[in-house]
């Protein structure tokens, strides 16, 4: 867990995050080839982070990937 001073931009992936994702019947699908995270707001008052993300995601029991686009976080407490 990153416990340090954030800034907004964009983070590609690797050492920094891993995206997963957990569809409809439970399988999870993991980030394999790349991907980023875009922090625009930290709200250090609320403790809230919001900004936006995108990964391909492999399904950890076979060779099936997903396209996770466009996803979205609002307000989450941290």
């Amino acid at each position: 867990m990153y416990s340090g001073p954030f800034s907004l931009g964009t983070v590609a992936s690797g050492v920094q995050f891993t995206g997963e994702l957990r569809d409809e019947n439970g399988q999870l699908f993991t980030s394999v080839q790349g991907g980023s995270i875009s922090f625009s707001t930290f709200d250090t008052t609320s403790r809230t982070v919001s900004g936006t993300y995108q990964f391909i995601g492999k399904l950890s029991s076979g060779n099936t990937s997903t396209i996770v686009s466009n996803g979205v976080f609002n307000a989450l407490i941290y």
